[in-house]
């Protein structure tokens, strides 16, 4: 059986189990939708917080690692959107 850990608080979960989260919003960024580094492995718990508001998600031990994915990807986002500002590089 194949196990992950959660990216954000690192509880394992079956392969079969995990919530793939999209770090931009496919629905806003479909330039990024399909993006591997526009992705991270969460358990529900956690994909449910991420996703429930900016400011939630902020607070997530996870952020700094989707702020450092987004650098790595954010020069082929097409859409314009202030969400971007979010992932200002610190």
């Amino acid at each position: 059986m194949n196990w992950v850990k959660c990216e954000n608080c690192k509880q394992k979960i079956k392969a079969s189990r995990l919530s793939n989260a999209h770090i931009l919003p496919k629905h806003e960024f479909p330039s990024v939708s399909t993006c591997v580094l526009n992705h991270m492995y969460l358990c529900f718990h956690c994909h449910s917080k991420f996703d429930s508001s900016w400011k939630a998600a902020q607070t997530m031990v996870v952020w700094n690692l989707a702020s450092k994915r987004v650098q790595k990807f954010k020069h082929i986002v097409t859409e314009n959107s202030p969400i971007l500002e979010l992932f200002k590089k610190e």
